[in-house]
């Protein structure tokens, strides 16, 4: 068993009626990574870029946000309001069992 770091980033918005739903069933492409520097160097740049670029604004930080317990090393809340789109930028650990081929 090897420990991995999964970082997920999920994407949400509104209906008319208020009704929130996901945009992307399951999330956006996750990745995986070995080491949680890298992790963390990766979704501080999908952070920046987010923000700087594309007009998304942190509400709830890392350091304050209520997700970042047990296996959730990570977790930032974003918004854009122009658009009505929220999405949150997690990073979890787990094991992988590698001692056996898939295939």
């Amino acid at each position: 068993m090897k420990k991995f770091y999964y970082l997920e980033i999920k994407s949400y918005s509104h209906m008319p009626n208020g009704y929130e739903f996901q945009l992307a069933d399951g999330g956006e492409i996750p990745s995986i990574y070995k080491y949680l520097e890298v992790a963390l160097k990766s979704a501080q740049w999908l952070i920046n870029f987010q923000t700087s670029e594309l007009g998304y604004k942190v509400v709830i930080p890392n350091e304050e946000n209520p997700a970042r317990k047990g296996d959730c090393k990570f977790a930032v809340r974003l918004m854009d309001k122009q658009n009505d789109i929220r999405k949150e930028i997690r990073i979890y650990s787990m094991y992988i069992n590698n001692d056996k081929p898939i295939w």
